[in-house]
């Protein structure tokens, strides 16, 4: 599937191209041809956030792990942005909650690209980490609303290769949704049943980690009712 395919038109000056969804044309004169969108927040997370009006939330991508300080936000290629963006469409028509991605701009800088990531923004919304940093009395039925939610992804054939407590959102109803799609994977199939157990044991283990580090308060029962919601079980 062509990115047009997917809803998206663009403009480019050669060195800054930027894909946006028709039906948000306006973005395009809100996107400078180089340099951070919008105004920063104070959300943490690997890529630096910003917003872009009431309406839009901006991923700066920058590389993770032991070369982040080579590479900075330098990509060798768009292709991880542009599944990404397929992914995120096709987890919206299979009714599976995910922020709707409605741009993206790369920047020419040899020997790659610096990538900014254009998505709605949800009010009030907050990440499960974030929100479990204290105790509450809703945190089990949050994590087997989570387990229903990786389940349905995983029925959908996505593999979310950075699967933890940050990349869950909770909007201001407290409905979960999965995000920062970058490193998810999507195949023809529902996922195997070693893929999902790989991915579970991955979210986890972010369980225990930032338990364990004091950034979130989990229940007792935490993952018997994360389980209990991948199962299907009430």
């Amino acid at each position: 599937m062509n990115i047009e395919d997917l809803g998206f038109s663009s403009v480019s000056n050669g060195i800054t191209t930027v894909y946006y969804k028709e039906a948000c044309a306006e973005l395009v004169e809100l996107i400078p041809v180089a340099g951070p969108i919008g105004e920063a927040s104070d959300v943490s997370g690997r890529s630096p956030i910003h917003y872009l009006g009431e309406d839009y939330v901006v991923r700066h991508l920058t590389h993770g792990g032991l070369f982040r300080h080579i590479t900075g936000d330098r990509f060798l290629s768009t292709q991880r942005t542009l599944r990404e963006m397929f992914i995120s469409h096709q987890l919206i028509a299979a009714g599976i909650p995910t922020p709707e991605i409605v741009a993206v701009r790369f920047v020419r800088r040899e020997p790659g690209y610096a990538i900014a990531v254009i998505s709605r923004r949800l009010q009030d919304a907050v990440d499960l980490l974030t929100y479990l940093k204290e105790p509450r009395p809703d945190a089990g039925q949050l994590l087997r609303l989570s387990g229903v939610l990786i389940r349905r992804m995983h029925e959908a054939g996505v593999l979310h290769a950075d699967l933890h407590l940050k990349n869950i959102l909770l909007d201001k109803n407290r409905a979960p949704l999965i995000i920062d799609l970058d490193k998810s994977f999507i195949f023809p199939e529902p996922l195997s049943a070693a893929q999902r157990a790989l991915n579970i044991r991955r979210f986890e283990r972010s369980c225990r980690k930032w338990a364990g580090k004091g950034r979130c308060v989990l229940p007792e029962n935490w993952q018997i009712a994360f389980r209990a919601g991948y199962a299907g079980l009430p």
